[in-house]
């Protein structure tokens, strides 16, 4: 038990701080505020949420090996979990189409993909997620807390009796078949590409070669952990459920929300763009720890030279105006220190 926790808890912590450090990145650099950077933060916001609510509340109920908030916070938990699962899903899929689209034509892609084309298409990717996981909230199956996963999701076994396997189908295929093609499509033509199937002499000088053969390798990666589900969810929906056992279930639906921690590695650090700001913000928090630290040692200087010199009825008027010339010089040495 001590493990899993842990093991969530650093998941956890991944996704939170890998998307919060996407978004600083965006924020601070307008050289990555572009078209194809809007579907990084799409995903980044699924992850935050998979970040600060799922995987929490997953470490919860493993400590106490039930769920232990009222049944309404579980139904809306459990609405908030698919939401973000699904958004990840899809976002992937069209980050997959749009680094197709920059290989494929990178001259022509400023004008095929702009920033608003981008806001739309995120924009369609929860509005779908929305649609997959509002059912349950209105009568179409049901949510409730599921010893397989440990959290409240969908009922599909124990909890509800109107448990709707059309639903389930309709979540699944609703889910993952169209991300899934666009993934598998679109970075298998991006590795064909790459490897010299292409024709490179084009257009390739404005796209980073290593970045896309890392790319392609880790997206397949993801697929580990996409894929299962599917594959899982169509097995409950046939009734063969013998054929799952609970460690299989929740290996699987555990790595689906580790999806969410590798996210930020994948389209973050293995970016050289974002590589970049991501220096520049370390090179300024330590600049700036290390100012406040001299800061907070001259202030510190001028306060054990200063008490000597304190107005006081006892001090006369000679030694007040030593003392102020004293001061003013205390002053001006502190600020050579933090000046030179």
């Amino acid at each position: 038990m001590v493990l899993m926790i842990f093991c969530l808890s650093v998941l956890s912590l991944f996704a939170v701080c890998g998307s919060v450090l996407q978004f600083l990145a965006v924020f601070l650099d307008r050289t990555l505020q572009n078209s194809s950077n809007i579907f990084i933060l799409s995903l980044g916001c699924s992850d935050f949420i998979v970040g600060t609510w799922t995987l929490p509340t997953i470490a919860v109920s493993v400590y106490f090996k039930s769920w232990v908030l009222s049944h309404s916070i579980c139904k809306f938990s459990a609405f908030v979990d698919s939401l973000a699962i699904t958004a990840s899903v899809w976002t992937l899929g069209f980050t997959a189409l749009d680094r197709w689209m920059l290989v494929k034509s990178p001259i022509s892609y400023k004008s095929q993909m702009k920033q608003r084309k981008a806001l739309k298409i995120v924009g369609l990717v929860w509005v779908i997620s929305g649609l997959a996981a509002a059912p349950p909230l209105l009568g179409w199956s049901g949510y409730d807390f599921s010893s397989y996963s440990l959290s409240c999701a969908m009922s599909s076994s124990g909890g509800f009796d109107d448990f709707n396997k059309y639903y389930f189908l309709f979540y699944v295929l609703l889910t993952f078949p169209v991300p899934i093609a666009l993934i598998v499509i679109s970075y298998s033509y991006i590795a064909w590409f790459v490897l010299g199937g292409g024709n490179r002499g084009r257009e390739v000088s404005v796209f980073n070669v290593r970045t896309a053969k890392i790319t392609a390798l880790l997206t397949f990666f993801v697929m580990g952990c996409i894929l299962p589900t599917f594959v899982i969810g169509l097995i409950f929906w046939c009734g063969i459920r013998f054929a799952v056992t609970k460690a299989t279930s929740k290996i699987v639906i555990w790595g689906l929300l580790a999806n969410s921690a590798i996210n930020p590695l994948l389209y973050g650090w293995l970016n050289s763009q974002f590589r970049a700001v991501y220096r520049r913000m370390f090179w300024c928090v330590a600049l700036c720890k290390k100012y406040n630290t001299v800061k907070r040692s001259a202030f510190s200087s001028t306060i054990m030279l200063t008490p000597t010199f304190r107005r006081s009825s006892a001090i006369r008027p000679q030694e007040s105006k030593k003392a102020s010339s004293l001061l003013g010089w205390t002053e001006d040495y502190d600020k050579s220190r933090l000046h030179p």
